[in-house]
């Protein structure tokens, strides 16, 4: 049965999108199909010798069809074009999810990549490119397949610390599954993902997002799930951080987004879900959260600067984190949120505006990628048309995290917050072998700083070291000795306050550090 409500939800953005919910007494919709959504993704950037290629089909359930011919991967290349034929099932497929991996073997080099899909639905055979979502002209997949990996510090993994999968899933939205996920994140060179899906959708029965579960299959099957995964301990997985992103009352009455890791207790937050109209009271406040939430989690604030519209404001109540929003207990920032068009001074303004205030506050970075590997999908016009973009592409931005017990001390050093954030280069910083997240006292100290970039991200241009001291921050340029590899060795004599580093590179990549607090 089709779900057909009456809803705000088209005023939330979609990627990949559902074309399948229509309103209840207007039953227009402009992308709608009687077929279900079929997608090809890979990842933008690869630095293992084959290529994961997830074929992911939803709504089957709905639609029954069937495959008509092979998978045909179509990699277009400096040297000429490479092709790779993958069988598929000749049975009729009518699962709500259906997704397959194939590995696709490729050298070096940089690749448009085309998916060709032919397949029959109800009475009408089809072949298509990449995607079958209406209204959205096809266009090239993007791929650099490399064997560099991504510049890190030792004793450091990189991750992604806020995405979402399959167990997403409502009017406007759905995500990838787990293991296409984890499997297309380590390919990229990910170490980690945290999987915060949001937890309006994880209280849904299974095959109804109108419906609350009180048995809460979905998040029970998302938690065994990612611990499978984890435990098997394949090296084509990434390490899944287990998290939930909740909607929670700010100090001004407005919906926010709460990140938490390491949660056991699923806490609802129905305030922006757009569930029913004019009900957009969310159940808990940040400070309840972390009043009710087990020691060992971590919590932090998801994308606490980003822009809402009017539409958002007006109908779901959503606004923006304040200073006053953190709280003892907000561990993390999330400042970093795979918008490559804006420029990251502006949440790095925020934060250390936070830290002024005594906010001790760690850097995070991720993306808010809900599958969309290689193209950002969503809805432009509800009901009407469906855009893509390349924002918000999983791994655009990273988070290092200094864990030298390597994936038992991933949530260690999330407490902890020994972290930077970046889209291209690395740094190690100590100040009297502390790093960033703990606090040292004042006086003459040994600053320790490693820059670290590469090829791919560009040769260095820019080393500082910012240092608070009362209210004024100064800003320490160093010199580059190498162009991907520069270590500082020197003393400072520092009172009260802060410090961060931060790189750059000449092709506009950035790292800044989480800050080390002088006491």
């Amino acid at each position: 049965m089709l779900l057909i409500s009456s809803s705000p939800a088209d005023l939330l953005f979609a990627l990949y999108p559902e074309i399948h919910y229509r309103f209840r007494l207007f039953k227009f919709s402009r992308y709608f199909r009687r077929e279900p959504e079929i997608v090809v993704d890979i990842p933008r950037r690869v630095e293992t010798e084959t290529v994961p290629v997830t074929l992911l089909v939803k709504d089957a359930h709905l639609f029954p069809f069937c495959f008509t011919a092979p998978l045909e991967m179509e990699f277009i290349g400096e040297n000429g074009t490479i092709t790779h034929k993958f069988h598929l099932p000749a049975e009729k497929i009518d699962r709500q999810w259906w997704w397959k991996i194939h590995k696709a073997k490729l050298p070096p080099g940089k690749y448009r990549v085309w998916a060709h899909i032919s397949y029959s639905s109800g009475s009408r055979e089809r072949k298509i490119l990449n995607h079958n979502f209406p209204g959205l002209t096809p266009t090239p997949l993007h791929l650099l397949r490399t064997d560099e990996p991504l510049p890190k510090p030792a004793d450091y993994l990189l991750g992604d610390l806020h995405c979402h999968s399959s167990f997403t899933s409502d009017q406007v939205e759905y995500g990838a599954p787990l293991k296409p996920l984890a499997r297309t994140a380590k390919a990229m060179g990910l170490d980690f993902i945290a999987v915060t899906d949001h937890t309006y959708d994880m209280d849904d029965l299974p095959d109804n997002y109108f419906r609350n579960d009180p048995d809460l299959a979905k998040w029970r099957a998302f938690k065994t799930e990612a611990a499978e995964i984890n435990a098997a301990a394949a090296p084509e997985y990434a390490y899944i951080i287990p998290g939930q992103e909740i909607t929670v009352r700010n100090s001004r009455g407005k919906n926010v987004h709460l990140l938490l890791f390491g949660e056991e207790t699923l806490f609802t937050g129905a305030g922006d879900s757009a569930e029913k109209w004019l009900q957009t009271g969310s159940e808990h406040s940040i400070e309840q959260i972390l009043s009710l939430k087990s020691e060992t989690a971590v919590a932090g604030a998801a994308h606490p600067h980003s822009n809402i519209n009017i539409a958002q404001k007006l109908l779901l109540r959503r606004g923006r984190w304040n200073h006053d929003d953190f709280l003892p207990g907000i561990i993390g920032a999330q400042i970093a949120n795979g918008n490559i068009y804006s420029t990251i001074d502006k949440g790095i303004n925020f934060w250390v505006d936070l830290l002024k205030r005594g906010k001790k506050a760690a850097l995070w970075a991720g993306n808010d990628a809900h599958g969309n590997f290689n193209h950002f999908r969503q809805i432009k016009y509800p009901m009407w048309a469906l855009h893509e973009s390349d924002l918000q592409i999983l791994g655009t931005h990273r988070t290092g995290l200094f864990a030298p017990d390597g994936e038992a001390g991933i949530m260690d050093a999330l407490a902890k917050g020994h972290t930077y954030i970046t889209d291209g280069p690395a740094i190690d910083l100590r100040i009297n072998a502390a790093r960033p997240g703990e606090t040292v006292e004042f006086g003459e100290l040994k600053l320790e700083i490693d820059f670290i970039s590469s090829p791919e991200c560009g040769k260095l241009s820019e080393l500082y070291l910012f240092i608070h001291n009362e209210s004024e921050i100064e800003g320490k340029k160093f010199d580059i000795t190498h162009p991907y590899e520069t270590a500082i060795r020197t003393s400072l004599e520092l009172r009260s306050g802060f410090i961060f580093a931060k790189a750059k590179t000449k092709k506009e990549r950035f790292c800044f550090t989480s800050a080390i607090y002088i006491e």
